[in-house]
């Protein structure tokens, strides 16, 4: 997840939904953009062979202007009985 976070959206040869950075940084200041993401992040699991989805992906404003996280809710499985849930720095 952190190389998905880093690297820009559709800038790896491996999938073309692959990439998290842009829609993190848009997060800010679009956090409309997250569910975008959500379906790309799932399209890049789809494509990597990842037995993986996205649920939702939320953005929680810092103390200070310009700063947050995001908070991801993934699904393990076709069922999606197993969730993981985590939050990265945007």
């Amino acid at each position: 997840m952190v190389a998905m976070a880093r690297t820009p959206h559709g800038k790896w040869a491996g999938s073309r939904h692959f990439g998290l950075r842009d829609f993190l940084e848009d997060a800010r200041t679009r956090p409309e953009r997250l569910q975008e993401a959500v379906g790309e992040l799932n399209l890049a699991f789809a494509d990597l062979g990842v037995n993986l989805r996205a649920l939702s992906m939320t953005f929680t404003p810092g103390a200070s202007p310009g700063t947050g996280a995001v908070d991801f809710s993934l699904a393990q499985g076709e069922g999606g009985e197993d969730l993981l849930d985590f939050r990265m720095e945007a």
